[in-house]
């Protein structure tokens, strides 16, 4: 149980992160401009991770870290 908890967790903090991001916001951009050699089946996990639809505990610390990268380009 404890790991579904923190799971859910995670996919919370990614949500909360969220919140504020332009709806069309290119974050697969950014994430190619800190890692070039980025796969397209990669980039869908990446999607399907923004989306809700997989969970993988890297991916949503990096997606965390798109959101509050463009935060704090906007201050």
């Amino acid at each position: 149980m404890n790991k579904e908890f923190e799971k859910q967790e995670e996919q919370l903090q990614l949500m909360i992160a969220k919140v504020g991001m332009p709806p069309r916001y290119p974050y697969i951009n950014k994430i190619k401009e800190k890692h070039p050699e980025l796969s397209e089946e990669r980039a869908n996990e990446l999607r399907q991770t923004w989306n809700g639809r997989r969970y993988h505990k890297n991916d949503i610390e990096l997606l965390i870290w798109v959101c509050k990268n463009f935060k704090q380009s906007l201050i």
